[in-house]
Order: C-alpha cells, then structure tokens, then sequence
C-alpha cells in the first residue's frame, strides 16, 4: 500500500465554493438523488462540464493528489484516475 500523505487544508477554491450561512458554517443541505448524498449551496455554476464528479476532481487536486479536474464527467473516471496514481485506499484505515 503507497505511504498515505497527508491532506493539505481547505483553502483557496476549496474554501469559497460552498455558500455558508450566518456563522460560517455549511448548512445541512438538501436530500440528493442517492442514498445519503445531499446538494449544498454553492457559489459556483453546475452545467455538464462541471459536474459533482469535476467539482470532487477538483478538490482532490486541491488536497495535493495528481488528478485531471477538465472533461472528468464521471466517478469512474475519478476512481480511474485515482488508481492509476496508486492513490486509491492510499489512506484506508485498519
């Protein structure tokens, strides 16, 4: 298993992307389509090529991982990327 690094905080993009409310903090968020996923406002514009999975590209390139944000679509091309950066599981607990 690759050494786990660990993750830089969240600033810069990161930090400005969610609409926070009266005491800084990220609002529950309404019921997404999935399971438990959730939508949470934000600051930035959903169209088809930037999709949750870019948005979460994004933010893993933001937290220092070798991952392409432009045209990834999908979660599996996320994971893709993921792996073939041996970076999938790299932090899993025991």
């Amino acid at each position: 298993m690759p050494e786990c690094r660990a993750a830089r905080p969240v600033t810069g993009e990161s930090g400005r992307v969610f609409q926070l409310d009266e005491q800084e903090r990220l609002p529950a968020g309404d019921p997404g389509l999935y399971g438990d996923s959730r939508f949470f406002p934000s600051n930035d514009t959903f169209w088809f090529g930037n999709t949750c999975n870019t948005w979460t590209a994004k933010r893993l390139r933001d937290a220092g991982l070798p991952i392409r944000a432009f045209l990834t679509l999908t979660a599996g091309q996320v994971l893709s990327q993921l792996r073939e950066g041996n970076q999938a599981g790299a932090c899993a607990t025991r």
